[in-house]
């Protein structure tokens, strides 16, 4: 039987009552250079390993209990947690879904290629002012986000044409 401290007892016994959880829910009361000491010394026993799972943030990596890791706090891990957590191990991410077209989207689109408010009321179906205050919104984010200014300059007929730059 592997030697386990007291705090690493208490993750795993927890870890084995909701084997199919991540660990991280059953570390968080440990300070962060604790909690990474007690999941590294947990690893290289092999009382837990490591998935790589799709989050909304991007691809993280989870640590799941393992047999030898119940076995050490005298429990089974269930054949269904045990299933699960192996396809947790060795699940691929899934592919991003591709992103939902909006008109803020496609009026920022449009003023990169440069264009009118006219372009813009048609292919957007609003109204002058609402063209006009969504591009005064825009250029504010887009200044607080230093990607850029809203510009215009005039064209042969007289048109003012719109342009982030």
């Amino acid at each position: 039987m592997t030697a386990i401290s007291n705090a690493q007892h208490r993750v795993l016994e927890d870890a084995a009552n909701f084997p199919e959880s991540d660990i991280s829910k059953f570390t968080q009361h440990l300070p962060a250079g604790g909690r990474k000491a007690l999941v590294s010394a947990l690893e290289k026993k092999g009382l837990i390993e490591a998935a790589q799972v799709k989050t909304r943030q991007g691809i993280e990596t989870h640590y799941f209990i393992t047999k030898a890791g119940a076995e050490a706090v005298g429990r089974e891990l269930p054949a269904k947690a045990e299933k699960k957590a192996k396809e947790k191990a060795a699940a691929k991410p899934k592919a991003d879904k591709p992103k939902r077209e909006t008109k803020k989207g496609k009026m920022e689109a449009m003023l990169r290629e440069g264009t009118t408010v006219a372009k813009m009321m048609k292919t957007l179906d609003w109204q002058e002012h609402s063209v006009r205050g969504s591009m005064s919104n825009l250029a504010k984010q887009l200044r607080a986000e230093k990607r850029g200014e809203l510009s215009f300059s005039e064209n042969d007929k007289g048109e003012r044409i719109y342009k982030i730059a």
